[in-house]
C-alpha cells in the first residue's frame, strides 16, 4: 500500500514560511497516520501469512523427510524381497537341478532293474536247462546197450557195456533184444567195472532164445512191487531195502554207513515242497548236500554206489 508524501516540515530557520508550512504539515498528518495504520495493518496480515506459509513449508518439508524415509525402506525392502526372490530362484534351479539328476538316477536304476530282471530270467533259463540236461545224462547214464551174444537162462551173465555209467552193486535190471522183445532177462547186479564196462548181473526170470542186441536199464522186481509204503509224518531214520510215503513236511536222514546196491524208495504225498532227504554225509547224485523234495506224487529211488553215493534212479 502506498503511503503519501508529508510536505516540507516547518523550521525555525524559515521564519517566513514556518507558519504555511506548520499548516500544510499538520493538515497532512491525520492522512498519514490512516495511510500508516493501514500499511501497519497490511504488514502485519502479510507477515502472519507469510508464517503460516513457512509452517506449512516446513510441515511438507517433514511430510517430504518422512516420505523420502518411507521410499528409502520401501526400497530396502524391494531389494530385501528381490534378494530373497533371486534366492528363490536359485533355490527353485537348485531343486529343478536335483529333481532332474534323481529323475535320472531313476531311470539308471530301472535300466538296471530291467538288467538285473533280465539277466535273472537268463541264469533261470541257464538252470532250467542245466536241470534238463542233468536228467538227460542222469537217465542215459541208467541205460546201456550190449553186443554180448549172450543166451537167455537164470544164473551169472556177463555183458559188455559202455564205460563210466551209473550202474551200481544191487541194482535190479531189465536185459532186452532191440530186434525182438520176446528175447530178455532180469536180474540183480552183481558187479560192474566203470573202467572196462565189464556188467555181471545174477539173472533170475529169462526168456527167448540168444541175441546180441541188448538195451539194459532199470527194472522193479516183482517182490518189491508188492512191498507196501510206509507212511511217515515226523523225522525217521531210514532203513534199507524200505519205502517210504511221506504224508507231513519232514527229514528224512538215509543210512549212515550204506554198502553197495543199498535202495530206499520214496514218494511225497504231503502237498508241500519243504521236506528234506537228509544225506547222513553221504553225496547225493554226486552232490555233498541235503536234497529238498520239491514235487508230489512223482515217486523215485535212491540206490548207494561207493565212490558216488545215493544216486536217484
Amino acid at each position: 500500500m502506498a503511503i503519501t508524501l508529508l510536505p516540507t516540515p516547518p523550521s525555525r530557520q524559515d521564519p517566513a514560511n514556518f507558519n504555511v508550512r506548520a499548516d500544510e504539515f499538520l493538515g497532512a498528518l491525520p492522512t498519514f497516520g490512516t495511510e500508516a495504520n493501514s500499511l501497519a495493518s497490511d504488514v502485519n496480515s502479510k507477515q502472519i501469512t507469510a508464517s503460516n506459509a513457512a509452517t506449512t513449508a516446513t510441515n511438507a518439508a517433514s511430510t517430504a523427510t518422512t516420505k523420502a524415509t518411507e521410499a528409502t525402506n520401501a526400497a530396502t525392502t524391494a531389494t530385501t524381497k528381490a534378494t530373497e526372490a533371486s534366492n528363490s530362484a536359485t533355490s527353485a534351479a537348485n531343486s529343478a537341478t536335483t529333481a532332474t539328476n534323481k529323475a535320472s538316477e531313476a531311470v539308471t536304476s530301472a535300466t538296471n532293474a530291467a538288467n538285473s530282471a533280465t539277466t535273472a530270467t537268463t541264469k533261470a533259463t541257464e538252470a532250467s536247462n542245466s536241470a534238463n540236461q542233468a536228467l538227460v545224462y542222469a537217465t542215459q547214464q541208467n541205460i546201456a546197450n550190449s553186443s554180448t551174444n549172450v543166451t537167455p537162462s537164470t544164473g551169472s551173465k556177463t555183458f559188455t557195456i559202455e564205460i563210466n555209467k551209473a550202474f551200481v552193486t544191487g541194482q535190479y535190471i531189465s536185459i532186452t533184444s532191440q530186434s525182438n522183445s520176446a528175447n530178455k532177462m532180469q536180474g540183480t547186479i552183481t558187479s560192474y567195472n566203470s573202467a572196462n564196462g565189464t556188467l555181471v548181473v545174477n539173472v533170475d526170470t529169462a526168456s527167448g532164445s540168444a541175441a546180441s542186441d541188448w538195451v539194459i536199464g532199470i527194472a522193479a522186481k516183482s517182490a518189491e512191487l508188492v512191498t507196501p509204503y510206509s507212511s511217515i509224518s515226523t523225522n525217521t531214520n531210514a532203513n534199507a531195502f524200505n519205502r517210504y510215503q511221506i504224508t507231513a513236511s519232514l527229514d528224512l536222514t538215509l543210512p549212515a554207513s550204506p554198502n553197495d546196491g543199498l535202495w530206499i524208495d520214496v514218494v511225497n504225498t504231503s502237498g508241500t515242497i519243504t521236506s528234506r532227504i537228509l544225506r547222513n554225509g553221504q553225496n547225493i547224485n554226486g552232490l555233498a548236500e541235503d536234497m529238498r523234495i520239491d514235487r508230489n506224487f512223482i515217486p523215485f529211488r535212491l540206490v548207494f554206489k561207493a565212490g558216488y553215493g545215493w544216486i536217484i534212479t
